[in-house]
């Protein structure tokens, strides 16, 4: 009786173990919701160039425009995103129908996607913009 409690005591400490060295499910892909500014690279002058900007609202809504002054949209469309793992679709608006793949996020880096077209990355990268 004493060798069955102890073999089970053993086997529980094992399983135990192995458990705790087992690697951690990756974290949640998430945006936080506020204003991410698009910009794509452009190879002949080596700047930056603005592509225009997004804000994440509650509830899975979103605004895009080309232009904005600080907090205000100029000319904006609005629409709807959804999250499913790394990809974010967005319905209705400028974004309508074009993908996006949410980038990993190192601890305190701004969270930041990036935007594909036709299966392929476009180049256009968005960064959350922490105070407009």
């Amino acid at each position: 009786m004493q060798r069955i409690r102890l073999a089970a005591i053993a086997a529980a400490t094992t399983s135990a173990a192995v458990l705790a060295a087992a690697p951690a499910a990756p974290a949640a892909y998430r945006l936080t919701t506020g204003i991410y500014d698009c910009y794509a690279y452009n190879s002949s002058t080596g700047f930056s160039n603005y592509m225009g900007s997004v804000r994440f609202l509650g509830g899975g809504r979103y605004e895009h425009t080309f232009g904005r002054d600080k907090q205000r949209f100029e000319d904006k469309t609005t629409g709807r995103y959804r999250i499913r793992g790394r990809r974010i679709v967005f319905k209705g608006g400028a974004m309508a129908k074009t993908p996006g793949r949410i980038h990993d996020t190192e601890p305190g880096r701004a969270p930041s996607f990036e935007v594909w077209v036709d299966g392929e990355p476009s180049g256009v990268t968005c960064t959350y913009v922490e105070k407009p």
